[in-house]
């Protein structure tokens, strides 16, 4: 939707205050420290369907969400979101009435209490791209269920662009959703729902927004749509939510992350995730390195880590599978931390493959999705 412009001087509705509060807590998660007065503010637009559409941006992210209400004289205007959400927090009642006066002054009354809130005229507003027709749809779940696998991986160094965002490529082989680090990489390769062609696109957002797409589709139960623009923008739209996003200006630098991805193993084995998991949290406790030897399914696969100040760790794990020998050593909290999110999203067990002691160790996971559908590769640590 665009916004209405300085057309609306008379906005009048009734809305639900759990239902908007929400959406304008969940539109104040895109605006940062603003260098023009109205990015301090939320666009309010109400239509004649009764749709309300909160919205905020800081010109790089936009996030919007339409509340239903009713509506008897369509509008808009932009509120300052500090002042509105704090308000919003301290009404009784379980309904707000908004009125537009003279002066672009926005009314606000619900149970007895009436304010009135300086704004600024929508007109003011950058306008946030209309939704484009078409685009690849994803099963919202599973953006809840593998964005937290993959975030993980991204850098948090601000100055290792574009490495600290989150790659979205699709070409022929379909939706893929990377990021890495350098020192590990996870990989999703997406289920599209729709066969409706869409031009090719290879975009990278910053890592706070694939964070909030997470945060606002993640769980619910709809279709989202990604779109991709001309102007390098990635749009997720779902029924009554939507976030805009500007991709990194020099993502065509991102790796080939297909080159990393062993085509081939030498030894593979299957561990009970929650097993692995506890051990894996215990050998962060005593070291960096957390070493796997697996030589005969009979005496299980041993993970051990030590510290000359510390002490030392180990346990032994039963095997479920296991195909030729390995040592190696893997970062303890890297295997840590994609052990606990695959867990908390459900997985049960992890394939471990790896060809020698100096090469990438691949993690697949059981239970989240077909196990080619999402992997995790960790390079390894000296022994």
């Amino acid at each position: 939707m665009e916004r209405a412009g300085g057309k609306a001087k008379v906005m009048k509705a009734e809305v639900s205050k759990k239902l908007l509060r929400g959406a304008v807590k969940s539109a104040r998660r895109a605006m940062s420290q603003a260098f023009m007065p109205v990015l301090d503010n939320l666009l309010i637009e109400a239509s004649e369907d009764g749709s309300i559409r909160v919205a905020a941006t800081n010109l790089e992210i936009a996030i919007e969400q339409i509340v239903q209400g009713t509506v008897s004289k369509a509008g808009s205007t932009t509120v300052p979101a500090r002042t509105f959400d704090d308000l919003l927090g301290t009404l009784d009642g379980d309904t707000v009435s908004l009125s537009l006066e003279e002066g672009e002054t926005l009314a606000i009354s619900a149970a007895g209490s009436h304010s009135r809130i300086k704004c600024i005229p929508s007109m003011e507003f950058p306008p946030i791209p209309a939704a484009g027709m078409g685009g690849l749809d994803v099963q919202a779940e599973d953006l809840g269920k593998f964005l937290p696998l993959i975030t993980l991986a991204a850098s948090r160094e601000r100055e290792r662009r574009p490495l600290n965002g989150v790659n979205f490529h699709y070409g022929q082989h379909g939706l893929r959703v990377a990021a890495t680090d350098g020192y590990r990489l996870s990989v999703w390769d997406a289920t599209v729902l729709n066969a409706d062609e869409h031009p090719a696109f290879n975009l990278t957002i910053p890592l706070k927004a694939a964070k909030e797409v997470q945060r606002i589709f993640g769980k619910d139960s709809s279709i989202v749509t990604i779109q991709a623009d001309k102007e390098r923008r990635l749009s997720f739209v779902s029924p009554d939510k939507r976030l805009v996003v500007q991709a990194f200006d020099d993502d065509r630098k991102y790796p080939p992350v297909g080159n990393v991805i062993p085509n081939a193993c030498n030894t593979r084995f299957r561990l009970p995730l929650p097993a692995l998991s506890t051990a894996a949290r215990q050998a962060a406790l005593f070291g960096l390195g957390m070493v796997f030897r697996a030589e005969d399914p009979a005496d299980g696969v041993s993970i051990s880590s030590e510290s000359a100040e510390l002490g030392n760790f180990s346990t032994t794990l039963e095997v479920k599978e296991l195909e030729g020998k390995a040592v190696f050593s893997l970062n303890s909290n890297f295997a840590k931390g994609v052990l606990q999110e695959a867990e908390a999203a459900g997985a049960t067990a992890v394939t471990l493959e790896a060809i020698a002691s100096n090469a990438p160790v691949v993690l697949r996971f059981s239970g989240i999705g077909a196990e080619d559908e999402f992997l995790h590769i960790i390079m390894p640590m000296y022994l």
